[in-house]
């Protein structure tokens, strides 16, 4: 659940299957309310690159036919995947909402949709949410859905000397997805239980400032199959295998940088593993690399910019 703009003020309670029902219509209402009103309105220009990729992905991926909503992710339809986990998608979608950049579709808040929390507060369920964006003109009207679809796409092919920094974090996070898919495959190929926190995060962090996200599959695949040998060999426990992944990721890191290793780039497995659609707009709309996107060191390779213009 991810919470709403509005104060607890705004609700009823205590939290009951009646009082519930009136915070869907009111919850319902005020949405129509801050959709009406063009103060709420974001500004195109004033919308950051990395947002504007990640808007541009969500919406290559969960528009609906008719380019007038944003139909929930949840949903198995979608022919591509916004990006390699839920996670990171959750976290990307509600990014935009928080930023007031998408806005709930008014008509979807249902009694499964919106959440009440112990202070009243309401919150939402980014899988089951339908939304539409909530962008203005530099005159101050509204974008449809159907026009920003073009305008978005346009505006990331002139790109500013100030924007390369965004590039390049929003890489290196991609990346770091890919490599974190990458090992949840390999791993549960071998039926080993493991779920990857911060300490693995950083190592291949690491990783990929030197090595690229199709040669950071070499260290993964490497430390998994040493797992494997080491559960066998040893009759080690499948969760104490896993456990010592990151470990072996980061002894062989280390010796590739010290001895000078000409590393591997593995190819990107399409069925276990495709790309997703904030991929495609990085890698081949915005780099103009794909598909060869993972074969580049994240924020090695970025687009010709122009500078930006100083007015007097």
């Amino acid at each position: 659940m991810y919470p709403l703009f509005f104060e607890p003020s705004q609700v009823l309670k205590p939290n009951t299957k009646k009082t519930k029902e009136l915070n869907v219509l009111r919850i319902r209402r005020l949405i129509e309310l801050r959709n009406q009103h063009s103060d709420g309105y974001i500004p195109f220009d004033s919308i950051s690159l990395e947002n504007k990729i990640i808007l541009c992905a969500f919406i290559r991926a969960c528009a609906d036919e008719s380019l007038q909503s944003i139909l929930p992710i949840g949903q198995d339809q979608h022919s591509i995947r916004l990006s390699p986990s839920k996670e990171y998608s959750y976290k990307l979608i509600n990014k935009l909402f928080q930023e007031k950049i998408i806005c709930l579709d008014s008509k979807d808040v249902d009694l499964s949709g919106v959440h009440l929390n112990e202070d009243g507060s309401p919150s939402y369920q980014i899988d089951t949410s339908t939304f539409k964006v909530n962008i203005s003109r530099s005159d101050g009207t509204k974008l449809s859905l159907k026009d920003l679809a073009k305008t978005i796409e346009e505006s990331l092919l002139v790109l500013n000397k100030k924007e390369e920094d965004q590039i390049e974090e929003l890489w290196k996070e991609l990346a770091l997805q890919e490599a974190l898919e990458y090992l949840a495959f390999v791993l549960s190929e071998r039926d080993f239980p493991f779920k990857p926190g911060e300490k693995t995060k950083n190592v291949l962090s690491q990783v990929l400032t030197r090595y690229s996200t199709s040669q950071s599959f070499y260290f993964i695949f490497s430390a998994a199959k040493n797992a494997s040998d080491f559960h066998l060999s040893k009759n080690a426990s499948k969760s104490h295998a896993a456990n010592t992944v990151p470990g072996k990721i980061q002894t062989l890191f280390d010796r590739s940088v010290n001895e000078g290793w000409n590393v591997s780039k593995y190819k990107r497995n399409y069925k276990a593993c495709p790309p997703s659609a904030l991929s495609n707009v990085l890698y081949d709309k915005v780099l103009g690399l794909s598909p060869q996107g993972i074969d580049y060191v994240p924020g090695s390779v970025l687009p010709v910019a122009k500078e930006e213009e100083i007015s007097e």
